[in-house]
């Protein structure tokens, strides 16, 4: 074999050699790029929901001592709220309370003189409270509301979760059915508690409480939290 066969060996050589890497590159490219398909969960885009922020919070409920009694007649409610609150962070000289359809008899801050009147106006709706002086977080103050509840004569609110959003309940108040007991129940959820006592209605508000009844010595009275004690009176009430 002379020098020129052998040039022309080497040079066939590397050309084989090239198109033999050419085809596995091109073979490994070619299996890189198969496509693998998968049926994946639908996603759904909506559109932007409207935001609902919580209740600003002024005040913050700390405590709430009712005591009430019942006019089956009217279907009113009479009732006595202590309320004991506190600035939720910045200094405050003024209090709302929700209030819904009441008749207010007294509106006062408690102090240990007694009770102090206050400037207020009322909407039906919300009590605007005018406190004596500014109040700052570290400290709390009492107000007294002396008022009648009448949960029948709200207007319907058909939007509600119970039909009427009366927060109290009067059934068979006359005692005329006798195939349905006379009785009287509250539902607050989730803004009608104020329908029947002064209060800040909205759920981020969180406060203890105790409640005083006075009822006919022939019902049965039931509640969350636990009985303390039961009287009886002579006029046939406890």
């Amino acid at each position: 074999m002379n020098l020129r066969t052998l040039a022309i060996a080497a040079i066939s050589l590397t050309i084989f050699s090239s198109c033999s890497l050419f085809k596995q590159t091109e073979q490994t490219t070619t299996a890189e790029q198969d496509t693998v398909t998968k049926t994946m969960d639908t996603v759904t885009v909506e559109g932007n929901r409207n935001y609902r922020a919580s209740a600003t919070r002024i005040n913050d409920l700390k405590h709430t001592k009712l005591r009430v009694s019942f006019d089956w007649q009217n279907q009113y409610l009479y009732g006595r709220a202590t309320i004991t609150l506190t600035p939720h962070f910045y200094p405050t000289d003024s209090l709302k309370l929700d209030a819904k359809g009441f008749n207010l008899d007294t509106v006062a801050l408690m102090t240990d003189e007694g009770k102090k009147l206050l400037d207020y106006e009322y909407d039906s709706l919300n009590i605007h409270i005018d406190l004596p002086r500014t109040y700052t977080k570290d400290e709390s103050y009492k107000v007294y509301v002396r008022y009648t509840a009448k949960p029948e004569q709200l207007p319907e609110n058909k939007g509600g979760a119970i039909s009427g959003d009366k927060g109290l309940y009067f059934i068979d108040p006359l005692n005329e059915n006798p195939d349905k007991p006379r009785q009287l129940w509250t539902q607050g959820e989730t803004e009608a508690s104020s329908c029947w006592f002064p209060t800040m209605d909205k759920p981020n508000q969180r406060t203890s409480q105790e409640i005083y009844m006075t009822v006919a010595d022939s019902f049965t009275t039931l509640s969350n939290g636990e009985l303390v004690s039961a009287t009886e009176h002579d006029d046939g009430t406890r």
